[in-house]
């Protein structure tokens, strides 16, 4: 792109409505594409080369590959490359004959669609014996490695308000920048924007490809997209209604930006007493009612939002929160349960529950029924104490490898059963990034080599 063109360059200006100066620095847009199922490529091959050709496809899924393609952003902005006069091809069709053009001059053998049903029975059983052989390599292999396994920063000690009474929401690519610095220098490549800072889903498409463009910057991308405190159940209606739009919009803005998976839950804002208190958890906050036409109404919901984040590839990780519908193990899985959708997972934020100052679970009975739900994933540590005698519980934040929780034991236990997701790295209090980033170097030494 360097040497394209002046004209070129200033309609590259135009279409992203980007400062110059912001652009030319990272001179990279994505191609337009042609976006199609597995049916529509079946029936266009049908279409150009008969049913017999087709009849040689065996539908036989495989782990190996699924892992690293179900991490491919599906969805793409590539009105840059529109506007510069690059197009796509317009039908699957379209690109079988020119395959059949150039890579076959133009002649398609029709003898291949005369195999035998006996070579078609031996197709499938090579296809079954392979995937039998990868499901062996992956019940040991996860799909990154300890170093390149996604570890995002939250933004949870960035607040959303300025100092100066304006909010994140219009600051400047410069203002953003400064604070993304100190992501990138406390070691980050990836970072979750959590709404409670930056609102990406409501940014306006020019002002979101500017914020992107200073996160890759920054050297930083976005595995997921954390929001906060947005409950479709709320008990304000309006607002229950608000989240669940605000949500859908979410939904499609990872989907747009490459972002895998999307955390929400059902925690409703903060009651007065827990803004005032030290640790806004020792305070008493929302319930969410023990109603069943209110869980029913939940279940509803998330299974919409989740069809929703399916179609457009993107999964749902509910996060666990005390004394919602997802505020213990056993109530969580069985809303998952009731969910019942495979773009739906739990998000196993159990330090959430174990600062609590009351009795709780255990933490490893908890991920012994979370295990084989999880999705992304929220991790945070506290000390605990517990006095039997007074009956006294007292918590505080500390790095995960000091707290209760031994990190080491939960993440192999969410790996046996093919935990596959990126982790978001939190702490409450002091400086919370370097913790946050000291967490994130513990998690890389305990990941599988």
């Amino acid at each position: 792109m360097a040497d394209q063109p002046r004209a070129a360059v200033r309609a590259l200006r135009h279409a992203a409505r980007l400062d110059y100066d912001m652009i030319r620095p990272r001179p990279v847009f994505t191609l337009p594409a042609l976006s199609v199922t597995v049916e529509e490529e079946i029936e266009a091959l049908r279409l150009v080369a008969g049913s017999k050709a087709v009849e040689l496809i065996c539908e036989q899924p495989d782990p190996f590959v699924q892992y690293f393609v179900s991490s491919w952003p599906k969805a793409f902005d590539t009105h840059w490359a529109l506007s510069l006069g690059f197009t796509a091809d317009e039908s699957f069709e379209e690109i079988i004959r020119i395959y059949i053009d150039d890579e076959l001059d133009g002649r398609f053998d029709t003898g291949l669609s005369a195999r035998n049903a006996s070579d078609r029975v031996r197709m499938v059983a090579e296809a079954q014996s392979h995937t039998q052989h990868r499901n062996e390599i992956l019940a040991h292999t996860p799909p990154w490695s300890a170093q390149t396994w996604p570890i995002a920063a939250a933004m949870i000690q960035y607040p959303a308000t300025l100092p100066d009474g304006s909010s994140v929401q219009d600051q400047s690519a410069e203002g953003w920048s400064s604070t993304l610095a100190d992501i990138q220098c406390a070691g980050f490549t990836e970072l979750d924007p959590t709404d409670s800072w930056l609102r990406i889903a409501d940014l306006l498409p020019s002002r979101r490809l500017e914020f992107l463009s200073v996160c890759a910057d920054h050297g930083l991308t976005i595995p997921a997209i954390s929001t906060s405190r947005r409950s479709v159940i709320d008990p304000d209606k309006q607002k229950a209604d608000a989240s669940l739009t605000y949500i859908h919009k979410v939904i499609d803005t990872a989907a747009e930006i490459g972002a895998r998976e999307i955390a929400l839950g059902f925690a409703a804002e903060l009651s007065a007493r827990q803004k005032n208190a030290l640790w806004f958890w020792t305070a008493p906050g929302h319930r969410d009612p023990d109603d069943p036409q209110i869980w029913k109404k939940a279940v509803l919901r998330i299974r919409e939002l989740a069809d929703h984040a399916q179609s457009v590839g993107v999964a749902l990780s509910l996060e666990m929160y005390e004394d919602t519908y997802l505020g213990s193990a056993d109530s969580a899985v069985r809303f998952v349960r009731d969910v019942d959708h495979p773009a739906c997972g739990i998000n196993a934020d159990i330090g959430n529950l174990v600062r609590l100052h009351r009795p709780m679970e255990h933490w490893r009975d908890m991920m012994t029924k979370l295990a084989p739900y999880l999705r992304y994933w929220h991790v945070k540590n506290y000390l605990r104490t517990e006095d039997e005698m007074t009956g006294m519980v007292v918590t505080a934040p500390a790095p995960m490898e000091q707290g209760v929780i031994s990190y080491r034991a939960a993440i192999g236990m969410a790996l046996e059963h093919g935990y596959a997701s990126p982790f978001l790295v939190e702490h409450y209090g002091g400086d919370g990034l370097s913790v946050a980033a000291r967490n994130r170097d513990y998690i890389r030494r305990i990941l599988p080599k």
